[in-house]
This record gives C-alpha cells, structure tokens and sequence, in this order.
C-alpha cells in the first residue's frame, strides 16, 4: 500500500512568489548598460554559483557590469541586489493561501529553493508568513543548490520523511526530475489551475486554487 502523502515542499520563486518581474529586470539591465536579452543571458550563467555562495553578491554583479565597462562601485551592487531581491519576492497569493489550506488539513509545508543570501536573509527579516512553513531549506545556507540530489535529503531530513511521503512542486523540469529520481511525488507547476487538478488527484484539498 503507498504511504500517505504527510508534506508538501514548495519551490520559491515562479511557484510561492510571481514571475520575476519585468521592470525590476529592464532597471537592473540598464544600471549594467546591457540590453535586456544579453543581460538576462549573463544573469543566469553564473547564477547557480551565487545561490549556492560559491560566489558572493559583489563577485556575482561586478563580473556582470564588466561586460560593458561599468565600474562596480559599492552603490551600484547595492543598486543591483536590491532589484534582485525586488524582482523576485512579489508574493503568489493563491500559493500562499493553498499552503495555509493544506495545514489547516493537517499537511505539513516546506520550502525547498535556489536563493542567494542577501534574498534568505531579506525574506528572515521581512517575510513574517516564512514562519508557517515548517521546514525552510536555502542553497545558500546549505551550499547545495537543486538539482543536486543532496539538498533533497537534506529536506527529507529535516522533515524526518520518507520520499514517498512528501510532494514536491516547482517550475523547472530539470529539478522536477531531481526529485522524481529519489522517489518524492512531483508536480511540476505550470499554474494554478493545472497544479489544482493534479493535487485533487492525490486528495488534497485545492479550494484555494480554484
């Protein structure tokens, strides 16, 4: 017989937060006097690094403005994290609301993320609803990033679970299949809607997706 489903674990960003925001995106690339697609493509080259602290915030955009010359001051990494962190933390309310719906059902709720530092340590001092989710699993507090398979033991550690106990959502296939390997139960999120009719197939409430 399966093992009843006894947690959920959330991606971050594009599944508890919105689509990283456009304007944030269009502001950053002009401070790195790059052209929004170029600039989209060097942000994400090196982006594993930073999440993973493998790289530091200042390493992470002086590398990035000295593609066209900009001088990495103080000011404009400042500039730059803070956009970042903006860009990414405006909140998937439905998300939210359906996490707080499945604990009212007696599930337990996690988060499982790619999240550079100075976005773990914003989110700890800003995000007062980061409290309900009784696991919060950080790349860059745990220097492994998704999709290594080790920081999805480390998520099934802290939950004290099994594989086959806990659901896993998030955006990206590659660490949808991650965590397929392992034995955790996916979806991979598309919207709302969509994760609302595979949920209700594994028998979890979904009024708050609707």
């Amino acid at each position: 017989m399966d093992k009843e489903l006894r947690a959920v674990i959330f991606d971050f960003g594009m599944v508890l937060s919105l689509p990283q925001d456009e304007a944030a995106i269009a502001s950053m690339a002009a401070i790195c006097r790059l052209p929004v697609e170029v600039f989209g493509r060097e942000y994400f080259a090196r982006r594993q690094e930073l999440d993973q602290g493998t790289v530091d915030a200042a390493a992470y955009w002086s590398r990035i403005l000295s593609l066209s010359g900009v001088r990495a001051t103080r000011e404009a990494i400042r500039s730059l994290s803070a956009l970042d962190i903006a860009s990414w933390t405006r909140m998937n309310p439905r998300i939210l609301g359906w996490a707080g719906e499945l604990r009212a059902a007696g599930m337990r709720t996690a988060i499982l993320s790619n999240m550079p530092a100075d976005c773990v340590e914003y989110l700890n001092r800003e995000a007062s609803w980061m409290a309900d989710f009784e696991v919060r699993v950080f790349s860059a507090d745990v220097s492994m990033a998704k999709p290594q398979e080790g920081i999805y033991r480390h998520c099934l550690a802290r939950l004290g679970l099994e594989p086959v106990e806990t659901l896993f959502l998030d955006d990206l296939p590659r660490n949808v299949e991650a965590a397929d390997r392992i034995g955790i139960r996916t979806i991979l999120f598309r919207s709302s809607g969509q994760v609302a009719g595979e949920a209700a197939g594994l028998g979890l409430p979904v009024t708050r997706l609707r």
